[in-house]
């Protein structure tokens, strides 16, 4: 695999996601790659699915997308439907621009990861193509939706860490079991996170019948010029209540992530094992720190955008969150938040395991 390649695929990908780009540093190279191409062929579903969402063009489109992963070469109608975006922002420009270069380094990965990150993206095509997930009706239908776009990557990504080789199969299998869910709790959080965006842009995840339970509808969840005093002389305080019992169904689905981040083993070197060559020991080591390290920090930025919910709605619902005060109530909140800052110790003790590989003869 060229490294020159790489290089510049790698420039390209800070560009297109830094959530992804910044963890995905301290993985060996091989692994890198993969997540990567991972992230990227997903990305494009997504883009079709987003752009052409009520297109009688959008399924074919999936599917041809589909079709040129299987056969390892671009698309032309698909390079020329991403040139065409007409939504123009910076990462959707940097995704078009990118596809031939992104699509080489998806060539040269291992027949292995190609299979997988094609099977997982064609898992998630049923969900693209559902209208009914244009408007969410309760927690269950919530969780289906986050399944399609947030779980199966999920179970993508670790069945890739699967193909390294490092992870026990005991560890792999239960790793795998909870990567559904922790998936589940990263969407959910960010959809919270994101509420008044996603409005702005015609996007609506707010299941319909906790709205209903609150007294609320889609029309008047939101501050307007036609209800702001009503908004503002809510005794009951409907919206906060709303969007925090959202966040606790979204702290069950993060204790998940933070029992799959603790399920990657450390690498033990005292005593020295026997039958690995120092090359063998440094490897595990960078896989697991680069896997830790990748979950955790996505755990990690994920609760802690959860305390951080009234800057994002305030524009919206200044009435209902005009406090200083955290959404997040549950008192198991605290708890998982620093339970998941404890994990950094994890990487303080591979690197105390680095500095001692570099001892040996």
């Amino acid at each position: 695999m060229g490294r020159d390649l790489f290089k510049e695929a790698d420039k390209e990908f800070r560009r297109i996601s830094k959530s992804f780009y910044y963890p995905t540093r301290k993985m060996p190279l091989d692994l890198r790659m993969d997540i990567l191409s991972d992230y990227f062929m997903k990305r494009v579903a997504d883009e079709i699915e987003d752009d052409l969402a009520k297109s009688g063009k959008k399924e074919q489109l999936l599917y041809d997308h589909i079709s040129s992963m299987q056969a390892g070469s671009p698309d032309k109608a698909i390079k020329q439907f991403l040139s065409q975006n007409p939504k123009g922002t910076r990462q959707r420009d940097a995704v078009a621009r990118n596809y031939d270069l992104f699509f080489s380094v998806f060539s040269k990965i291992p027949k292995e990861s190609r299979l997988v990150i094609t099977e997982t993206t064609l898992e998630m095509i049923p969900g693209m193509l559902r209208e009914d997930f244009s408007e969410i009706i309760s927690f269950e239908h919530l969780n289906e939706y986050c399944s399609y776009v947030a779980g199966i990557p999920g179970k993508s990504i670790t069945r890739l860490f699967g193909l390294t080789g490092f992870l026990p199969e005991g560890t792999y299998n239960y790793m795998l079991k909870l990567s559904n869910e922790a998936g589940l709790g990263l969407q959910k959080a960010n959809i919270i996170r994101d509420i008044s965006r996603d409005m702005v842009e015609g996007r609506f995840y707010v299941p319909g019948e906790l709205l209903e339970k609150h007294g609320l509808s889609r029309d008047t969840f939101v501050m307007t010029r036609t209800n702001v005093n009503e908004v503002i002389a809510d005794k009951t305080r409907s919206r906060y209540k709303v969007v925090n019992e959202m966040v606790v169904d979204a702290s069950k689905s993060l204790e998940s992530m933070v029992k799959y981040t603790h399920s990657i083993p450390i690498p033990n070197l005292v005593p020295a094992p026997k039958n690995k060559t120092r090359e063998e020991l440094s490897r595990e080591l960078s896989l697991s720190r680069g896997m830790r390290f990748f979950s955790g920090f996505a755990a990690i930025q994920t609760i802690k955008s959860l305390y951080r919910m009234h800057d994002s709605i305030n524009p919206f619902m200044l009435g209902a969150f005009s406090e200083k005060k955290t959404i997040y109530e549950k008192k198991d909140g605290v708890k998982t938040y620093y339970f998941m800052l404890r994990n950094w110790d994890s990487h303080k003790a591979i690197q105390e395991k680095f500095d001692l590989l570099s001892k040996f003869e």
